[in-house]
């Protein structure tokens, strides 16, 4: 964890980051699932980090099943905070910590299971998007926001409804496998010509649960050239063991 004694290298990496982008990107995982202990428990922003800085955008990362943490919403330089993700999976708790950030500050939101209603916000704000799911369902997502930005609510719900199911199948545990599916469906679409991961991290889903994506994906209408996809998918099935 980062904490006031950053090292020279971290403190050049930010001002490199904020000259190109005239803001700077800062994470920190929280794991607020257990009381804080010890002196790199803190997870407030590190005041030496922040002070020389124009802009900084701010990434907590707090773990699903964390149970919040008043400190994280506290600072001393809510100027120069853009930001504040949360990955809590728990759509009211999100809302309430959001409703606790100073103005100004934006809520960005991890929660890749209640992310359309979360987005579309209510009378007393939105969460912004930081979504690892966008990149299965970026042509749905950008639909769904030209119609959010219409107004069009009903269009919205209809657009962002069915890919729901779906990323709660992809990032269901152990999550650090949803990238195996991301992949899937990034070859069913045709947009790499093999399904070949690192690590042979490609096997680490199984059949079933990869043929229960690619229905999934076909709900949420994410396929852009049938033949293409349908063959592939029976290729798929064919070296895995299941006669087409």
């Amino acid at each position: 964890m980062m904490t006031d004694h950053a090292t020279p290298v971290t403190r050049r990496s930010l001002r490199a980051a904020e000259r190109a982008a005239h803001r700077s990107p800062w994470a920190r995982r929280l794991g607020l699932g257990a009381p804080a202990r010890g002196r790199h428990a803190d997870p407030r922003p590190p005041t030496g980090l922040l002070v020389p800085l124009a802009r900084v955008t701010v990434c907590a990362l707090v773990v699903a099943g964390g149970v919040g943490h008043t400190q994280v919403l506290r600072t001393e330089h809510a100027d120069k905070v853009d930001g504040v993700k949360v990955s809590l999976l728990d759509d009211q708790r999100e809302i309430d910590m959001r409703r606790r950030l100073p103005k100004g500050v934006r809520m960005y939101t991890g929660d890749d299971f209640n992310y359309p209603d979360l987005i579309k916000g209510d009378e007393q704000g939105y969460s912004d998007a930081l979504l690892g799911i966008f990149d299965a369902i970026a042509p749905v997502a950008g639909a769904a926001f030209a119609a959010l930005d219409e107004g069009d609510l009903q269009r919205y719900d209809e657009l962002f409804g069915p890919t729901v199911p779906l990323s709660r199948h992809i990032f269901k545990a152990p999550t650090r496998f949803y990238k195996t599916g991301v992949v899937f469906l990034a070859w069913l679409n045709g947009h790499q010509d093999h399904f070949r991961m690192v690590n042979g991290q490609e096997s680490c889903r199984s059949v079933v649960h990869l043929s229960e994506l690619f229905r999934l994906a076909d709900e949420a209408r994410l396929f852009t050239d049938t033949e293409r996809v349908t063959a592939r998918m029976r290729a798929f099935l064919e070296v895995a063991g299941v006669p087409q």
